[in-house]
C-alpha cells in the first residue's frame, strides 16, 4: 500500500559564533556587516543622525527609521511530482540565511513500491564455491520471484571473478591453465568475467547462471576486487540505469587481495582511477584481461568509485571471514555497504537479498 507522510520540518541551522548573543554582544560591532553577521538578533541603524551604538538587540526599544535587518528563507524550490522514482518533493530548495538563523522546510514523502532497481551479481567462483554454485542453481527463479516480491521494476545481472591469471596466484602449466582442478574438469582460470548484463528477461537470467562454471586457484584470498572496481566503472557494459537504485551483491567464501598485493606477481602499476578496462561493445561473456598489467584497487579508490557511480554494495560472506568484511563495510560506510552472513553452501543468498533490501530501501 502507497502511502504518504507529511514530515513537520526539515531544520536547517547555521552558526557564525553560537546559538544567541547579549545586547553587549550587538552593541560591540563597529559596521553594519559584523552586525548582521553576529546573530539574527541584531539590527543595524542607518539613520545619519543616530546617536549611539547602531548595532543593537531586537529586544531593546530604539527609535531608528532605516533599520537594517534582513531575514531569510526559502528563495526558490523545485515542484517535484512524487511517482514511483521520486520519493521525496521538492528535491532541491534555495535558501538565504544570516549565520545563527534557523529555517524550516517542510517535505513530502513517498514510499515508492516499485522503485527501480539494479541487482548485479558478483560470485566468488574458484573451487570452494562449487556447492554455493549449485545451490544458486537450484534456486531458480527465486531471486527474482523474491525481488518481485519487492519492486516490479528491477533487473538482474551476473559477473564472476576468481583470481589474476598470473603465478604465483594460479598455476600457469599449460594443461593447469586449461583445466586447473586435478580430479574434476572446470573452467579455465580468469580474473573477473561479466556473464549477464542487466536484463528484466528472468528465464534468460536462470538459463544463464546454469551455464557457469567453477574455476580453481592457489592461494585462499581472491581477486575480487578486479572486478568489484571493473563492475562499478563499466557503466555501459553493466547497464546501470541512471534512474534506479543500484545494489553490488558480492558473494564469497574467502579474503580478497587489494592494492599491493600485485608485487607478489611483479604487477606493480597500480590501478587506473575511474578508468573501465574492459570492452564495453562486446557481448557477453567478457573477461577481463588487463590483470597483469594493473595491480588490484584499493579499498579507497573503490569507495570513491561507489560514491560516483551511487553504487550501494553488499557483501555476502562465511562466519570465518566475518571480521575481515564488517571491517570493509566499516571502511565503506560513507557509501551505505551493508554485510550479510553467508551460510556455507549460500542457501540462505535469497532471504539475505529479501532482508538486505528491506534494510537498505528504509533508510
Amino acid at each position: 500500500m502507497m502511502w504518504i507522510s507529511r514530515l513537520a520540518a526539515l531544520v536547517v541551522l547555521l552558526f557564525a559564533a553560537g546559538t544567541s548573543v547579549s545586547a553587549q554582544d550587538c552593541a560591540a560591532q563597529a559596521n553594519c556587516g559584523d552586525c548582521i553577521q553576529v546573530s539574527p538578533d541584531c539590527k543595524w541603524c542607518a539613520d545619519e543622525d543616530f546617536e549611539g551604538s547602531r548595532c543593537y538587540s531586537s529586544s531593546e526599544t530604539i527609535t531608528c527609521s532605516t533599520e537594517q535587518n534582513p531575514t531569510g528563507g526559502i528563495t526558490g524550490q523545485t515542484d517535484d511530482v512524487l511517482d514511483d522514482t521520486n520519493q521525496v518533493s521538492p528535491r532541491s530548495n534555495q535558501i538565504t540565511l544570516r549565520p545563527g538563523e534557523t529555517v524550516s522546510i517542510p517535505l513530502s514523502v513517498q514510499l515508492a513500491m516499485n522503485y527501480p532497481l539494479d541487482l548485479y551479481l558478483l560470485m566468488d567462483l574458484s573451487a570452494s564455491m562449487r556447492d554455493d554454485l549449485d545451490n544458486l542453481k537450484e534456486l531458480g527463479g527465486g531471486i527474482a520471484e523474491t525481488i518481485a516480491g519487492i519492486t516490479e521494476n528491477y533487473r538482474l545481472g551476473f559477473g564472476s571473478f576468481v583470481e589474476k591469471r598470473v603465478s604465483p596466484f594460479v598455476r600457469v602449466e599449460p594443461d593447469r591453465l586449461i583445466n586447473p582442478c586435478s580430479n574434476r574438469v572446470c573452467a579455465s582460470p580468469y580474473s573477473y568475467r561479466h556473464s549477464i548484463t542487466l536484463t528484466d528477461d528472468n528465464q534468460f537470467f536462470d538459463a544463464s547462471v546454469q551455464e557457469q562454471v567453477t574455476s580453481s586457484n592457489n592461494d585462499y584470498p581472491e581477486g575480487g576486487f578486479d572486478g568489484f572496481q571493473q563492475s562499478i566503472v563499466c557503466k555501459n557494459m553493466i547497464d546501470w540505469r541512471d534512474n534506479a537504485r543500484h545494489l553490488l551483491l558480492y558473494i564469497s567464501d574467502a579474503g580478497f587481495h587489494f592494492a599491493g598485493d600485485g608485487r607478489l606477481a611483479g604487477v606493480v602499476e597500480p590501478h587506473p582511477q575511474d578508468q573501465c578496462l574492459m570492452d564495453q561493445d562486446m557481448e557477453p561473456p567478457v573477461n577481463y584481461e588487463q590483470y597483469g598489467k594493473y595491480d588490484y584497487p584499493s579499498v579507497g579508490q573503490i569507495r570513491d568509485h561507489l560514491r560516483r557511480y551511487d553504487i550501494i554494495p553488499i557483501f555476502t560472506v562465511v562466519q570465518s571471514y566475518r571480521s575481515l568484511y564488517l571491517d570493509l563495510v566499516e571502511e565503506l560506510s560513507s557509501v551505505g555497504a551493508e554485510f550479510g552472513l553467508l551460510e556455507s553452501d549460500s542457501s540462505n543468498i535469497v532471504n539475505l537479498i529479501r532482508d538486505l533490501y528491506n534494510r537498505i530501501s528504509q533508510r
